[in-house]
């Protein structure tokens, strides 16, 4: 019986560490919503190019967030040079450049990077680490989740006036009119992802 003590354990340490990872577990959320969006609205490769500046926010996060003192080395910053240039140079001519899409990618960008440096600090504040924090996030993005689809669920079954108008949307949407997208993105915004 002594693996199923090892599983009521677990169960129960996890539930005592849920109110700790409580912020990064809406991180966790936000990001693969923001990213389920992302890669409906302008594709896979656009998605992931723009997820690829992280590590910068990341680093800004810390910044701002711990100050200077607990950046990285200088070379570890100048690496990071590329990496935005990079993002900026696949993005710019991009032919499923949307700004919603792009937006959300961006969005998913900047919730993965505040997940990165939130779950840091709670595992080094709390010890938890490893297995045990993903399993106490993953559990609290589940019930973000799950709440959210009831919620969802019990509008459109209760024909929620604000919902009609999208409905209407959905229902006149039509797979062969192709979606219009923008040669280009704006100048200001390329320049901002650089």
């Amino acid at each position: 019986h002594r693996p199923l003590f090892a599983v009521m354990d677990r169960i129960k340490q996890t539930i005592a560490s849920l109110p700790l990872f409580a912020l990064p577990a809406t991180f966790l959320f936000v990001a693969n919503y923001a990213n389920s969006i992302s890669l409906d609205r302008i594709g896979i490769s656009l998605t992931y190019t723009s997820k690829c500046g992280i590590p910068l926010i990341t680093v800004l996060l810390t910044l701002l967030l711990d100050g200077v003192n607990a950046l990285p080395s200088a070379l570890t910053l100048l690496s990071l040079i590329p990496i935005a240039m990079g993002i900026g140079a696949a993005s710019w001519n991009h032919p499923t450049f949307e700004p919603v899409g792009f937006a959300a990618a961006m969005l998913s960008c900047v919730a993965q990077a505040a997940l990165n440096v939130s779950s840091k600090r709670v595992m080094v504040k709390s010890g938890i680490t490893g297995a045990d924090a993903q399993r106490a996030m993953v559990t609290v993005a589940l019930g973000i989740t799950t709440v959210m689809s009831i919620v969802n669920h019990i509008r459109h079954v209760s024909k929620d006036p604000a919902l009609e108008g999208e409905k209407a949307k959905m229902v006149d949407m039509s797979m062969d009119q192709p979606k219009k997208m923008a040669k280009n993105p704006p100048a200001w915004l390329a320049w901002m992802a650089v």
